[in-house]
C-alpha cells in the first residue's frame, strides 16, 4: 500500500457488526490502521453508532459552525455580518448533518446553531428581538423575513428527503432486502410516504 501513496495510519477499521464480528484485525493493525470495535464511527461525515455517540458528534459539528457565527458577529460592519449570515454562515452549514442524521440525534445541535444565529444577528445589529420578530426574521425575504432560515425547523424534511432520494439506489445495492433492513424505522417517513412506497 505505501507504494500507492496511501497512509493507512489515518484509516480506521470499524466492523458494522460491532462486538458480533469475526474479523481478524491483525493485518490491519500491522499496516498502521486503528481499530474501532464499538460500532461508533462516521462514514463520509455521516454518523453511525449509539445515541450517545451520535448526539456528541452532532454537538461537536454544530459547535464548529457556532464559532464561525461568533466570529461574524464580532465584525464591525452589521451589513457585512448580515450578508455573511444570510449567504454563507446560514443553515446550509449544518444541512449535511440534518440530511444524514435522524432528528433525534441532531435536533439539539441544530437548535443550538439556530440560537447562535439569533445571538450573532442581535450582537451585530444591536437589536433585541421578540421571539415573534425572530420567527419572522427566519422567513424568506419574499415573505417579509430576513432569510435567516432555521436549521432545526427543516431537520425532518431534510432527513426524509435524503432517505427518499437514495432509496432506489440502496435497494439496487442490497437487492432482495426490505427497506427496513436499511434502517428505515423513522415513523414519520413511513407515514408520509406510505408502506407501498417503501
Amino acid at each position: 500500500m505505501p507504494l500507492l501513496g496511501l497512509r493507512l495510519s489515518s484509516a480506521v477499521v470499524a466492523p458494522a457488526a460491532a462486538a458480533s464480528h469475526h474479523v481478524d484485525f491483525r493485518p490491519f493493525v500491522a499496516l498502521g490502521c486503528s481499530v474501532r470495535e464499538d460500532a461508533n464511527y462516521e462514514v463520509l461525515k455521516s454518523l453511525m453508532g449509539d445515541d450517545t455517540h451520535c448526539l456528541a458528534y452532532s454537538q461537536q459539528r454544530a459547535a464548529k459552525q457556532i464559532q464561525t457565527l461568533q466570529a461574524v458577529a464580532a465584525l464591525d460592519d452589521p451589513q457585512v455580518a448580515y450578508y455573511l449570515m444570510r449567504w454563507s454562515c446560514n443553515a446550509s452549514r449544518v444541512n449535511y448533518l440534518a440530511r444524514t442524521t435522524p432528528q433525534r440525534h441532531c435536533l439539539e445541535a441544530l437548535q443550538q446553531f439556530d440560537a447562535a444565529m439569533q445571538d450573532a444577528f442581535c450582537t451585530s445589529t444591536g437589536f433585541t428581538l421578540h421571539p415573534l420578530a425572530w420567527e419572522q426574521a427566519t422567513m424568506p425575504t419574499k415573505q417579509g423575513g430576513l432569510g435567516l432560515r432555521s436549521a432545526a425547523s427543516v431537520a425532518d424534511a431534510a432527513y426524509i428527503g435524503s432517505r427518499l432520494a437514495t432509496r432506489k439506489r440502496c435497494q439496487d445495492i442490497w437487492q432482495g432486502s426490505s427497506y427496513q433492513f436499511l434502517g428505515c424505522r423513522h415513523a414519520r417517513l413511513r407515514s408520509c410516504c406510505g408502506a407501498a412506497a417503501m
